[in-house]
């Protein structure tokens, strides 16, 4: 072993007290993810189960609903809903399409009911064939399926108009028994409350996790009861169904709002205990975890299961204390791997005979990576290179919504909302345009084509430094705003 310099010596120094001190903090982080938080327990009546939750199959390697040739298999169906029969008395449905109008037959023989959806997009004829496909489900299948939702969140995706959709919701209603209605977030059943007089009960999605004021969790189910008790009061007559809510378990953090395990426990085990004692109508999102979204919504995305995707165990139990983490082997073993990479790598390294200094150094900074390598990997777990599709490739961006799951959107939640309503109404500058800065969509957002502003949207997007770039590979970042002068 050879001695470094003076000088050599101290900077090795003081990368192995840097990365000592970083290691045992990380490790005290980890730790004290598996300690078990206590919570309120979810007291359920004997035989009780969940009202509804939200169903897609497309959780296995590869499944994603923009693969046309897609069809799911009665087999995995069965699976599925075997599954979720001992939690739930419903499942809900986005589409019939790709062997989706198996579910109905399905859920006859586990006991459960279905609220059947017909996906309603940019393609007209798709449109009337999906409606039609689904009325027929429907009305075959009338002893299971308790609803008919046509259209989910069309008019936050602007994607038809409130007329259009006012004509559907009819078209069903002359040709069904079970009842119709249509499903939105509750700000746009506010705003075009006139649609109530055409469906049988309104459904709204409140979702304080993608609100355009994120909700911490501490004021979640707080908010959740003020919006029901709006949206009760102004369709007085009409019975409501909350029909998305739910919160995240891993993914990126929105403001106040935390993806995590433990508050995805604590949303859903307090927000049923408020439904059940308040009396709602419910369905949560979701039954299981959809990797696929992730790269529609970032990481978060796919984590509103109830749920596992690849194990389809339960996340967390409705009662009794939960943790972040079950258990420290996946973290120390991240660590002693990168310890043991770092030095094979001191060791064989061509630049001398390594001092111990510097082989004790370099180990260490091998397990700090491998830390955190476990770490972000856990909250921004890998894709699946099928579960997704280039913006170019996406049926919903070329006018081609192929029907499935909740979060089928050119652009997410947030920036439809935000993009929309804060900049091309709010904007202090007349001609200012809002450029979605999703992580694939590289398209002016919809609501402002055909106002009568020019948006450059590619060529903003492209511009910019390497950071921002970079940001924009990684993750949904919020709407960046540019005036551009026209």
């Amino acid at each position: 072993m050879t001695s470094p310099s003076p000088t050599r010596r101290s900077l090795w120094i003081a990368l192995l007290i840097t990365h000592l001190a970083g290691l045992a903090a990380l490790l005290a982080w980890v730790t004290s993810e598996t300690r078990p938080v206590p919570m309120h327990d979810l007291q359920l009546a004997g035989g009780e189960r969940l009202k509804c939750v939200s169903y897609a199959p497309y959780h296995r390697p590869g499944q994603t609903p923009f693969d046309p040739e897609a069809v799911i298999s009665r087999e995995q169906i069965a699976d599925d809903l075997a599954a979720l029969a001992k939690i739930t008395d419903c499942v809900r449905l986005y589409s019939v399409d790709q062997g989706l109008d198996q579910v109905p037959s399905v859920a006859r023989e586990v006991g459960i009911k279905v609220l059947v959806g017909a996906w309603i997009g940019y393609d007209r004829k798709k449109n009337q064939t999906e409606l039609d496909h689904a009325i027929k489900v429907a009305n075959d299948n009338a002893d299971v399926v308790t609803a008919l939702i046509v259209g989910n969140e069309v008019l936050l995706r602007r994607e038809r108009t409130v007329d259009e959709m006012r004509e559907h919701i009819a078209y069903a209603q002359s040709r069904t028994e079970v009842p119709v209605t249509y499903a939105d977030v509750w700000e746009f059943w506010i705003r075009n409350d006139s649609l109530a007089d055409a469906v049988d009960f309104v459904t709204v999605h409140i979702l304080p996790f993608w609100e355009d004021e994120p909700v911490d969790i501490e004021k979640a189910i707080l908010h959740v009861a003020q919006i029901r008790t709006e949206v009760g009061e102004h369709f007085k007559g009409k019975d409501i169904l909350i029909g998305e809510t739910g919160w995240p378990s891993a993914g990126r953090q929105r403001e106040e709002s935390k993806p995590s395990r433990v508050n995805q426990a604590r949303y859903i085990r307090e927000f049923i205990h408020q439904a059940h004692a308040s009396g709602w109508n419910y369905n949560l999102i979701e039954a299981i975890d959809q990797p696929w979204k992730r790269r529609l919504e970032g990481t978060v995305g796919g984590f509103w299961g109830m749920l596992d995707a690849e194990t389809l165990n339960a996340k967390f139990p409705l009662s009794g204390p939960v943790a972040e983490r079950d258990d420290l082997a996946t973290p120390i073993g991240g660590a002693a791997v990168g310890a043991v990479l770092a030095l094979l790598l001191a060791v064989v390294s061509r630049a001398g005979k390594p001092s111990l200094l510097r082989i004790a150094a370099l180990t260490l900074s091998g397990a700090t990576t491998g830390l955190l390598a476990v770490r972000r990997g856990r909250r921004c777990c890998s894709i699946d290179p099928r579960a997704g599709v280039l913006a170019r490739d996406c049926p919903a961006t070329r006018g081609n919504g192929v029907g499935g799951a909740a979060s089928r959107r050119p652009f997410c939640r947030q920036h439809a909302r935000r993009a929309t309503w804060r900049t091309a109404v709010r904007s202090r500058h007349r001609r200012a345009a809002a450029v979605c800065r999703c992580a694939l969509s590289r398209l002016p957002h919809p609501a402002l084509s055909g106002a009568g502003r020019r948006v450059r949207g590619d060529r903003v997007v492209e511009s910019g430094c390497r950071t921002c770039r970079a940001r924009l590979r990684r993750a949904h970042r919020p709407c960046r705003r540019r005036s551009l002068a026209t």
